[in-house]
């Protein structure tokens, strides 16, 4: 069970009309803090077994006490360091994505060509991958096999004593691509950038800023500046939303297309963008 690699060209980011708005006003695209997530309890939940099968492995006699203090350690990880997403899908105008995602089908659904979008964002290919879903009852045996697991035993094999952190946080970001086959209708893929991401030419401070939101309870989002200079080097596409192909209004929307591709229009070339290529259009989803 590898994590998949397979991603289609057009992905599609379903929300509210207000978070698209909000997108376009002011240049920012949020991502949502992993410990906040219900997937980050299953992501807890797959150390266990991990920490069983690593402990039933005949490579790794012996070693006992260090898989013990890996998978705390991956634990710690998990729970102590912000790791943001975002979600995409591969289903284009689907009922199911309308319903939960983008309030009951009022909200709209945001197309992107996923190669301009790596383009821009220049981020690695282990940011971005499609979510593998596993069964309950053959977790052990899917586990085994998983590059999640390969990892981990590399980890406690090497010979670092220091145990380099980044690589166990690498380790630990497994646990985030994979979902309960229960949810495999939903085609996810996930956008993940890790708070201790860095490179040669992108940093976290460059990138955005972390702010907290009081609804029920205080969440924690990284708002990714779009307008950052750090986006547009060496990047053969000029901005976030040359990725955009097309908005779709939710079949339950009575938003106007024509309003909302002028609105879109004005805010855009305000923030000195263009926007005359993206398509605005009606849903033909059944939903009602």
């Amino acid at each position: 069970m590898d994590i998949r690699k397979d991603l289609p060209d057009k992905i599609y980011h379903y929300t509210s009309l207000e978070a698209l708005c909000s997108i376009v006003e002011n240049q920012e695209f949020w991502l949502g803090d992993s410990r906040q997530m219900n997937d980050y309890n299953e992501a807890l939940e797959l150390l266990k077994p991990l920490n069983t099968l690593l402990n039933q492995d005949n490579d790794l006699y012996g070693k006992e006490d260090n898989v013990n203090i890996i998978t705390k350690r991956a634990k710690d990880a998990l729970t102590k360091t912000p790791i943001y997403i975002a979600s995409f899908t591969a289903l284009n105008d689907d009922a199911s994505q309308w319903e939960r995602y983008a309030q009951n089908a009022t909200g709209v659904s945001i197309e992107f060509d996923l190669f301009k979008l790596q383009k821009f964002l220049q981020f690695n290919s282990q940011m971005l991958r499609r979510i593998t879903y596993i069964s309950g009852n053959d977790i052990l045996s899917e586990l085994v096999q998983s590059d999640m697991y390969r990892q981990a035993k590399s980890y406690i094999l090497s010979d670092d004593g220091e145990k380099d952190p980044f690589f166990i946080l690498t380790v630990t970001s497994y646990a985030l691509w994979f979902k309960n086959k229960g949810f495999c209708q939903e085609d996810e893929i996930r956008f993940m950038l890790p708070s201790f991401f860095h490179t040669s030419h992108l940093d976290m401070e460059q990138l955005g800023k972390v702010e907290y939101v009081k609804e029920s309870t205080v969440k924690a989002y990284f708002k990714l500046n779009l307008k950052s200079p750090q986006l547009y080097k060496e990047s053969d596409c000029k901005s976030f939303w040359d990725s955009i192909i097309s908005i779709t209004v939710g079949p339950r929307s009575k938003q106007n297309p024509d309003i909302l591709k002028g609105f879109l229009s004005e805010k855009l070339r305000n923030n000195g963008f263009n926007g005359n290529h993206i398509v605005i259009k009606e849903s033909t989803c059944s939903l009602r």
